[in-house]
């Protein structure tokens, strides 16, 4: 047996574990990814807390209404809170049904202000759909009702959200 196949062998399993290890090592510097950054909402939402009263505001049908309520109402330094951020897991985000929903949660003290922002979302997503073009909205009308299994009128209802209070 020849041992220097062996020992050059030995030394390019070395050679790779060194060069892997230091991949998986993050580096500290700029390069960092700014999303770590980032806090969690719901961590703020409870450093928050302190015994304050929290009110269900609204319920929502899709993840990208859950998103930019929540941005709009960090940029308003309106705190919330989602019990489950996990949207459409069971199934993906393509197949959305009247059963994936999630309810945003704020503090008592910050209703009347998260109100108004809802409101005027949820009239910007009303004009947007009467403002479509006719040609256009049969199609994505009939487009909604295939991906969700929901009949095209109940189809455009499922995706506004919900005020409950």
């Amino acid at each position: 047996m020849n041992y220097s196949h062996y020992a050059l062998l030995a030394i390019i399993v070395i050679v790779m574990a060194i060069v892997l290890k230091r991949r998986e090592t993050p580096s500290t510097g700029d390069d960092q990814n700014k999303e770590d950054d980032l806090p969690d909402m719901n961590e703020v939402f409870l450093n928050h807390s302190g015994g304050r009263t929290v009110v269900d505001l609204l319920k929502v049908f899709n993840p990208s209404d859950l998103m930019i309520l929540r941005s709009i109402f960090a940029a308003e330094g309106i705190d919330s809170y989602v019990k489950s951020n996990y949207f459409g897991d069971l199934y993906g985000s393509a197949k959305e049904s009247i059963f994936s929903t999630t309810v945003i949660s704020i503090f008592e003290d910050k209703v009347d202000d998260a109100k108004v922002i809802v409101q005027q979302y949820i009239q910007n997503l009303q004009k947007d759909k009467i403002d479509a073009d006719p040609s256009i909205k049969d199609h994505v009308q009939a487009a909604a009702t295939v991906l969700t299994g929901v009949p095209t009128a109940a189809a455009d209802l499922k995706y506004l959200p919900e005020l409950l209070v």
